[in-house]
């Protein structure tokens, strides 16, 4: 299934990022804020295996302490 490319997630507290992958996969936008480098490096070599990271922006941040500059259409968090 292909989404429309206008539509604007935020993914928060992902470890692997299969979940991040998918909503990239199908075409949305996705900002991916996690607090941990860690992660965030972990992310970012998946997503470039997958050839999807200029696809995503990444935040290494709090999440509370980040806010989106325009309207957000979805959210998925991820707890653990």
């Amino acid at each position: 299934m292909r989404c429309d490319d206008n539509i604007y997630t935020v993914t928060y507290l992902f470890v692997s990022g299969g979940k991040t992958a998918q909503l990239l996969s199908s075409g949305l936008r996705v900002v991916a804020v996690e607090s941990s480098a860690r992660r965030v490096r972990r992310l970012g070599e998946n997503l470039d295996r997958l050839k999807l990271a200029e696809k995503c922006i990444i935040k290494n941040c709090l999440g509370q302490s980040w806010l989106p500059e325009e309207h957000v259409d979805g959210i998925l968090l991820d707890g653990k």
